[in-house]
């Protein structure tokens, strides 16, 4: 579950499953404040600065924010000493936590970073990363990165650091997770095989008709498809780069960088036409457009087949422990890393870090260490979790996600190095990197547009979205009569503005 965590921050507003690990320790730690104390306002490390180790080299305190997610962490203190311990001895430095919840990160995080508070490491993530730039509250860290962080550019790979620059400096670095997404359709085991379906010859999008024909007619009761989120038309981001908001895309963005109104496409006309098809049918939820369930509580019904959406490795697994039946999946546009994929979660050095340098050092031991990772992932073993095989952890006995005292669901670094849980299939971590490997990289992958000059049209857009794209994708609204529509109205409400807006700003960053 872990996997996703960071990644559905993309498609849930501020979400994203990694729901694991357990720490032992004591909340009033000093350096510890897990209610979101002023940590950033004054070193509170727990020695003094000036400390000497190894070399005579001095130990500095780091100040770093770390994003809670509403769950108990009672324990996050012994497990910052514990952290301490381990990093003191290879860098020369010790690290205060402060954690944030992510109901209210964004506004605390402003609040410290436009105080002047002293952070030295910190998690952000999508528009997030942006927006603190433009108030030039994060610090380049191109030379820092050469001098103290070869460990991160070889966790993370050239081709995706692509992903952390803004106007040719580096100011992020995407944490290790899968970096590409695809659309596949979520299936129930049992039903394919009771019925005989053919899953092998599904491919695209359009070979699923005989499948649903199939089924329809063995069980008319069934629904084929169920709305995969309440919050997100049914085809978001499907074989394109949406540039962020999909109000000008790049449709073959592995091989161009040419902006178009994704809305007036022949793909896109295509893929409404056959939603409409197939709503006409039968074969997709009746209320799919205004549906306010997840899919997981949609399949748990016993009523439904499948589920279009984003596919990640690992993720059939955890729909299946969600929904309660056995799912499989048949992936159905190739996987592609873009900008917003990629940079989902980064680390950054705020401006007003008092040690850079010693920042990057620990920086560069998330995306190495396993021994840190783990620690900071899981807590303190034999006190807050169990290994019970070979790189693999559980809760301790007696205990679980309800009852444990470190619960740490925003993984932060690499999270391709640590234990994998109980609950995630045998060889994810292999999975997610032969997954990142093996996925085409957009041409815009890097590129971050601005959209302050045409605000005013994104906002009219925004209307004119909710008023057609779900019904479209869903295939309620019949595309001969309403896609003009949708069309002419985004053109009334600038759409033209901003692919122009797009193309010319992604010209001038390719050049």
């Amino acid at each position: 579950m872990k996997r996703r965590l960071l990644s559905l921050l993309l498609t849930a507003g501020m979400c994203v499953g990694l729901l694991a690990g357990c720490g032992g320790g004591d909340s009033t730690s000093k350096g510890t404040d897990t209610s979101g104390g002023n940590v950033g306002e004054e070193s509170q490390g727990t020695s003094d600065a000036g400390d000497e180790t190894d070399g005579n080299e001095e130990t500095v305190d780091l100040n770093m924010v770390m994003i809670s997610m509403g769950l108990n962490l009672e324990d996050a203190g012994k497990v910052q000493d514990a952290v301490n311990e381990y990093i003191e001895p290879l860098i020369h430095a010790r690290v205060n936590i402060e954690w944030l919840d992510m109901a209210d990160y964004v506004n605390q995080m402003n609040l410290k970073l436009t105080g002047g508070d002293v952070i030295d490491v910190m998690p952000t993530f999508g528009a997030m990363t942006s927006m603190w730039y433009a108030q030039d509250a994060l610090m380049p860290m191109d030379e820092l990165l050469k001098e103290y962080g070869q460990g991160v550019i070889d966790a993370v790979g050239e081709n995706y650091m692509v992903a952390g620059y803004i106007n040719g400096q580096l100011y992020a670095i995407p944490c290790v997770q899968s970096f590409a997404r695809t659309h596949s359709l979520m299936y129930r085991k049992d039903l394919a095989e009771q019925y005989e379906l053919d899953m092998d010859s599904v491919k695209t999008l359009e070979d699923l008709t005989p499948i649903f024909e199939k089924l329809h007619a063995a069980d008319s009761g069934l629904t084929m498809l169920v709305s995969n989120n309440p919050s997100d038309p049914m085809l978001i981001d499907w074989a394109w780069d949406g540039l962020g908001d999909e109000y000008g895309v790049i449709l073959d963005a592995a091989n161009s960088t040419e902006v178009v109104n994704l809305f007036e496409t022949e793909e896109y006309k295509n893929l409404v036409e056959l939603m409409h098809e197939w709503y006409v049918a039968g074969y997709v939820q009746t209320d799919a457009s205004t549906t306010t369930e997840n899919m997981g509580a949609l399949l748990s019904t016993g009523t439904s087949f499948g589920v279009i959406g984003f596919s990640y490795p690992g993720g059939v697994e955890e729909q299946s422990k969600i929904c309660g039946y056995e799912l499989a999946e048949v992936d159905l546009v190739p996987a592609l890393a873009t900008t917003n994929t990629i940079s989902s979660s980064v680390m950054t050095i705020p401006s007003t870090s008092a040690h850079p340098e010693k920042a990057m050092e620990f920086i560069n031991l998330l995306y190495t260490d396993a021994t840190l990772t783990n620690l900071l992932y899981y807590g303190i073993e034999g006190a807050n979790y169990q290994v019970v095989g070979d790189g693999i952890k559980d809760y301790v006995d007696g205990e679980d996600m309800t009852t444990c005292k470190y619960m740490n669901p925003f993984k932060i670094g690499n999270q391709l190095i640590g234990y994998r849980e109980a609950t995630e299939p045998e060889g994810i971590n292999d999975t997610v990197k032969k997954f990142n490997e093996e996925a085409a990289v957009s041409k815009a992958a890097g590129f971050s547009y601005d959209s302050a000059s045409v605000a005013n049209q994104l906002a009219a857009l925004e209307t004119v979205a909710a008023k057609y794209r779900r019904g479209l994708e869903c295939g309620s609204l019949d595309p001969a009569t309403e896609l003009p529509k949708f069309i002419e109205e985004l053109k009334g409400a600038g759409i033209d503005d901003v692919v122009a807006a797009k193309q010319e700003q992604i010209n001038a960053w390719a050049k």
